[in-house]
Formats: structure tokens, sequence, C-alpha cells
């Protein structure tokens, strides 16, 4: 039997070998398994055959996303340039932190 499995936010090569096992016989032809972390490292360990890396957003984009989501507009109220340029380089092009910051 096919799976589709997504385990989101692992954040240690044990959780994630208790979560799938070692090996993957128990999972059917055909089956994917999706993991995500922010540590590379924990899907090397974990014995994760294909990583795929998202690229960060570019300073344009995390600057209409994170004004968007404070402001409702894409450009800042006067004042506020510089507070939107230092929440951008805290959140390192990540659209999540983004968003959170901007709330």
């Amino acid at each position: 039997m096919k799976a589709f499995i997504v385990i989101d936010d692992v954040r240690t090569s044990e959780l994630l070998q208790n979560l799938i096992g070692v090996g993957h016989g128990w999972l059917g032809a055909g089956s994917t398994v999706i993991v995500t972390t922010r540590d590379k490292h924990v899907l090397l360990i974990g014995g994760i055959d294909k990583i795929h890396q998202v690229k960060k957003m570019n300073f344009k984009n995390s600057l209409q996303l994170f004004r968007l989501n404070s402001f409702d507009k894409v450009f800042p109220k006067e004042g506020y340039v510089q507070l939107s340029k230092r929440a951008i380089d805290y959140a390192g092009g990540n659209p999540l932190a983004l968003k959170v910051l901007g709330s």
C-alpha cells in the first residue's frame, strides 16, 4: 500500500528514526515521506537519501511580505522603514518568520 507522510519540524535525528524507523521497508512501493527541518544535519544522520533545500526569500520579496502583514499595504507608515529592515534581517528570508514578526 502506498503512503504519503509529512513530518514537520524534526529537530533531532533520534526523533526522525523513531518516527520512520530504520530503513523504509515497512513503507509500500511508491510511498513518499517528506521531512522538514531547520537543521540539514538531522537529515544526513537520519539516512534521508534525497534532500531539497528551499531558497530563502530575497530582500525585495521579504520586504513586501513583511509590510503586507504589518501595515496591510506595501509601503510602511512613516518612521517604520528602518524597523522593517531590521525585522527582515532578523527573519533571514524565512516567510513564516516574516509573517509572525509582521503580525
